[in-house]
């Protein structure tokens, strides 16, 4: 089993390599690309999860201060 050049192993060094090892280490840097990837998308959704709490919190406060208002002027009515 024949594995192309490796990116990121000199030539000296993978002429040096068997087969088997130029094999574990391909497949070892396609492990971390897909590690890689996954992490980006992880942090896609976290950031996309930040910000739908942000919105939410930005309501709930503009909510509760609609309410304050309104029970101010409740109270400022009842004397």
């Amino acid at each position: 089993m024949s594995v192309g050049n490796i990116p990121g192993i000199s030539a000296d060094v993978q002429a040096n390599l068997t087969d088997s090892a130029k094999a574990q280490l391909a497949a070892q840097q396609q492990m971390n690309e897909q590690s890689s990837a996954q992490s980006h998308a992880l942090l896609m959704m976290q950031k996309q999860e930040n910000q739908r709490s942000e919105a939410i919190a930005a309501v709930s406060n503009m909510m509760k201060n609609a309410h304050d208002s309104s029970m101010l002027v409740i109270n400022n009515a009842k004397g």
